[in-house]
C-alpha cells in the first residue's frame, strides 16, 4: 500500500512523500477496514494500491496498527462520491501480493505482523556485517540522550550528530562500554569526531550515485522500546528515498529552528495575513493582531512565506525588526523582538508520550545539501548510515524531522565535514 505521509514539506514545490506499508493480514471478505502495519498516518490520508488507486482513508491509529475504511463502504454511506471517486478507486492490478490470512483470534494477538517480520530479515542481510555503527551516549544521562555513531576508521574514528552530544562520553560497541573523547565538531553539517581506544573496528562504505524515488532504504536502529528502561538491540527501520532537498532553499524547518515572529500565518490572495499570535511573544506587546497583512520586514518586501522563511533564516533570536503591515486600508509599523520558536518536545531524552510517535531532533536546519526519506526514526536514532538494498551507504541520518520524513547528510557533504573536522582534531 502506499500512503502520503504527513510529514510538512519543506519548501515550495519540494515533492510530496509516499510511505510504503503493507497490511498486517489479509481482511476477511465481508471486512470494511483495512489494517495497516504502521502506526504513522494520522486520521483521514488517503490509502492507495501499487497500481495508484484509491482503496481506502485512514481511521483513527491503535496502538500497533492503523486501521483504514475501504471506500467501498465510504461511498455505500455518501453515493455522491461514487461519481467523484469512480476513476480514482479502479485498479488495473490483478494479483497483489497478500498478507498471510490470519483468523480473528490470530489477528488479536499479533504484535508485529509476520510480514514485518520478513522485511526485518531481508534489510538486515543486505547490511554491512559486522554493521559500522556504535551507540554513543552522554554519561550519566538516560538512554534516550544518546546517539548512533558511525565508524569512519577502524582506530576508533567515529562521527555523529554533535548538538546531542554532552561533555562525557560513552561508547557501547562490540558488547563493552568505552571512555569516549569529544574531538571537534562541524557547525556547518552538525556532525562531530568522536575518538575511542580500540582498533580492527568496521568501517562504513560511502557510495554517491542515489537511487531513484521511491527506491527502498534502510537505517539500523539500536535503542528499542521494549523494556521501560530501554536496552541495546539492534535492528532497522525501512522506508523509502524521496529526493534531494538543496542548500540555500528557504526552508519552513530553517525557518523554525532559527528565528520566530511568535505568529502563525496564513496565506490569502491579499498576500501573508496574521492567523494567530503568541499570547507571551513581543508580536502580541507590539500592537499586532489577527488579520493584520504584513507588507515588509526592515523595508524587505513580503509576499508570502517563502519570502517571510528566507529573511527568518538571516536573522538571529534576541534582534529587533520593523514590520510593516495594513490594517483595514491604514498602514502601520510595529517593532518585534525575534524570539526562539515552540519546540515540542523542548529536549530529547524523554520516553515517548501515548499519542506522540516519535521524537524529532532539536536541530533540525540548517544543513548543506541532504538526503529526504522516509524511514521513521527519533532524534536519539541519528548519526546512523542509510543503506540501500545493496548495503553501501548512501548518507548519515542528522535529523529527525516528523513520523515519516528524515534528513540525512549527502557522502560528499560528510567527506568534506571529515577533512574539516580532522584539520582541528585535539590529541587523545
Amino acid at each position: 500500500m502506499l500512503v502520503p505521509t504527513t510529514a510538512p514539506i519543506s519548501s515550495i514545490g519540494e515533492p510530496p512523500s509516499l510511505f510504503v506499508d503493507h497490511l498486517e493480514f489479509a481482511p476477511p471478505e465481508e471486512a470494511k477496514a483495512l489494517r495497516l502495519d504502521s502506526t504513522l498516518y494520522t486520521l483521514g490520508a488517503p490509502v492507495f494500491d501499487l497500481s495508484g488507486a484509491l482503496i481506502a482513508t485512514t481511521l483513527k491509529g491503535r496502538e500497533t496498527n492503523t486501521p483504514a475504511l475501504m471506500i467501498q463502504w465510504l461511498i455505500a454511506d455518501f453515493p455522491e462520491l461514487d461519481a467523484i471517486l469512480a476513476n480514482e478507486t479502479i485498479s488495473d492490478l490483478e494479483a497483489l501480493p497478500l498478507a498471510p490470512k490470519t483468523t480473528q483470534e490470530e489477528a488479536r494477538e499479533i504484535v508485529i505482523s509476520p510480514i514485518t517480520r520478513a522485511r526485518q530479515r531481508f534489510i538486515q542481510k543486505s547490511h554491512q556485517n559486522p554493521l559500522p555503527c556504535v551507540l554513543v551516549s552522554n554519561k550519566g544521562a538516560q538512554a534516550t540522550h544518546s546517539v548512533i555513531g558511525t565508524t569512519i576508521h577502524s582506530e576508533g574514528l567515529i562521527i555523529t550528530k554533535a548538538s546531542d552530544l554532552g561533555p562525557s562520553l560513552v561508547v557501547r560497541y562490540n558488547g563493552k562500554n568505552y571512555p569516549a573523547v569529544l574531538l571537534s565538531t562541524d557547525e556547518t553539517t552538525d556532525l562531530a569526531l568522536v575518538g575511542i581506544s580500540e582498533s580492527g573496528m568496521p568501517v562504513v562504505r560511502w557510495i554517491d550515485e542515489l537511487p531513484k524515488a521511491g527506491s527502498v532504504v534502510a537505517s539500523p536502529i539500536l535503542l528499542q522500546e521494549s523494556t521501560d528502561e530501554m536496552v541495546v538491540e539492534a535492528t532497522s527501520y525501512v522506508g523509502i528515498f524521496s529526493h534531494v532537498l538543496g542548500m540555500g532553499i528557504p526552508t519552513v524547518h530553517a525557518t523554525s529552528q532559527v528565528t520566530s515572529l511568535g505568529v502563525t500565518t496564513e496565506q490569502l490572495d491579499s498576500g501573508l495575513t496574521i492567523a494567530a499570535i503568541q499570547p507571551d511573544a513581543p508580536a502580541f506587546e507590539s500592537g499586532l493582531s489577527p488579520g493584520d497583512l504584513i507588507k515588509k520586514i526592515n523595508k524587505q518586501r513580503i509576499n508570502n512565506r517563502a519570502d517571510l522563511t528566507a529573511f527568518l533564516d538571516r536573522c538571529e533570536v534576541g534582534e529587533t525588526v520593523t514590520a510593516e503591515i495594513a490594517r483595514g486600508g491604514s498602514k502601520s509599523s510595529h517593532e518585534i523582538k525575534l524570539i526562539s520558536p515552540l519546540i515540542i518536545p523542548p529536549v530529547t531524552g524523554l520516553n515517548l508520550a501515548k499519542n506522540l510517535s516519535m521524537v524529532p531532533s532539536i536541530r533540525r536546519a540548517p544543513f548543506p545539501d541532504v538526503i529526504v526519506h522516509s524511514i521513521p526514526i527519533n532524534a536519539w536514532d541519528c548519526g546512523s548510515p542509510v543503506f540501500d538494498i545493496n548495503g553501501n551507504a548512501l548518507g548519515l541520518n542528522i535529523a529527525a524531522i516528523s513520523p515519516a520524513r528524515t534528513i540525512a547528510l549527502k557522502p560528499k557533504e560528510i567527506r568534506a565535514a571529515i577533512d574539516r573536522l580532522l584539520a582541528k582534531t585535539r590529541a587523545f
